[in-house]
């Protein structure tokens, strides 16, 4: 058997490799466009910097697909699941980010 932490590893980790395979292409195909456009001077800098922004969105798409995975496997039926998941959409993305700057007014 697999342990659970396993299970759900490779169930995220499955998630994040199907999302990179449809991304991935598209963001090498604007990368070269980017890196042969003459109007705007890529230094090192910028392109660590872009670098460390996809970094930052891949592994907030791993959060949320841990997320997403996790709650699936703990919810006892998919209905259960679809309403966990749909109110932590709601929380987490809709309400929060509107929240957040009226507390930090």
């Amino acid at each position: 058997g697999t342990s659970w932490a396993a299970w759900l590893g490779g169930k995220v980790l499955a998630l994040v490799v199907a999302a990179l395979a449809i991304v991935l292409p598209g963001t090498l195909i604007v990368a070269a466009v980017l890196a042969a456009t003459r109007d705007v001077a890529w230094t090192s800098d910028a392109w660590a910097r872009t670098g460390a922004l996809a970094l930052a969105h891949v592994a907030y798409f791993a959060v949320c697909a841990l997320l997403g995975v996790l709650v699936s496997a703990v919810s006892r039926t998919s209905r259960d699941a679809t309403l966990a998941l749909v109110g932590l959409w709601l929380a987490l993305w809709v309400i929060v980010p509107r929240v957040m700057p009226a507390i930090g007014a």
